[in-house]
């Protein structure tokens, strides 16, 4: 029996096991949303991780994934990651749980030389996987810091404009004032 095979066989066990370690890797006071199902709208982050994980070892398994819906997969995921306080490293990180998963649930039957080979093509593939959603994150972070830049901006928009308006106008002080006076005066 090849990996692949023992990891389809063991598919919803490993799945949950990597959800658990994902999960875990939250701060406790925010950790709280992974109990509470995995409905769309009661609970979109679980249900999206759920479903970018599914998709992500399907590939890892060797099934044959579009490569757009894997990408698509993989930064959901990150994204979730990406807005919240997590550095580069913590985001990607979840992809090398995977490897943890997978060699607790098939550590027994990791014997032979031939299984061994097959699982190092697996955790390469997990590296692949790695690799791509650190620069996602990167990528998501960049766009989430120019988006609240530009909010920045549109919400302090009068005031630039109050200020611009300020600075482009020669300021009177008390002293220019008393110049122009007596100047009238004279």
């Amino acid at each position: 029996m090849s990996v692949c095979s023992l990891l389809r066989a063991r598919k919803d066990a490993l799945l949950e096991h990597w959800l658990k370690r994902v999960y875990a890797a939250y701060p406790l006071d925010t950790a709280g949303f992974s109990h509470t199902g995995a409905n769309q709208f009661a609970n979109p982050i679980e249900h999206a991780t759920r479903t970018s994980a599914e998709t992500i070892m399907a590939a890892v398994r060797g099934q044959d994934i579009p490569e757009a819906a894997l990408k698509g997969a993989l930064e959901d995921m990150i994204r979730i990651r990406a807005v919240q306080p997590f550095s580069p490293e913590q985001a990607a990180g979840v992809l090398f749980l995977l490897k943890g998963s997978i060699r607790a649930l098939l550590q027994e039957k990791l014997d032979s030389v031939t299984l061994y080979a097959e699982l190092l093509d697996v955790e390469a593939r997990i590296d692949s996987l790695a690799l791509m959603a650190f620069g996602m994150h990167s990528a998501l972070r960049e766009r989430l810091y120019a988006q609240r830049v530009e909010e920045f901006k549109r919400s302090h928009a009068s005031l630039f404009r109050l200020a611009e308006r300020r600075n482009a106008a020669p300021r009177k002080t008390g002293n220019s004032r008393r110049a122009e006076r007596a100047k009238a005066d004279a």
